[in-house]
């Protein structure tokens, strides 16, 4: 077995509780940086949701309107041009 010196084990041991010590504060902090990031990650895609269901309802009105012979037919949401 070889023997190592003491010193190179103490700053080998204080610097494995700093990085013990840090990464469990840095996981506090990252846990509430996820927390905000999912909620508005939610909000977006809940967003996109409503838009996707709002050009739908659209669109079938316009096929509605279609079949009725209405001439002032606006194309649906997601075939506009930007």
């Amino acid at each position: 077995m070889a023997f190592y010196d003491i010193k190179i084990f103490i700053i080998f041991l204080v610097g494995s509780v700093l990085y013990v010590l840090w990464v469990s504060l840095f996981l506090k902090y990252r846990r509430e940086l996820d927390n905000r990031r999912f909620a508005q990650a939610s909000s977006n895609q809940s967003n996109v949701i409503q838009l996707i269901l709002v050009c739908r309802k659209s669109s079938s009105i316009i096929a509605k309107s279609k079949s009725v012979g209405n001439g002032n037919v606006s194309k649906p949401c997601f075939l506009r041009s930007v």
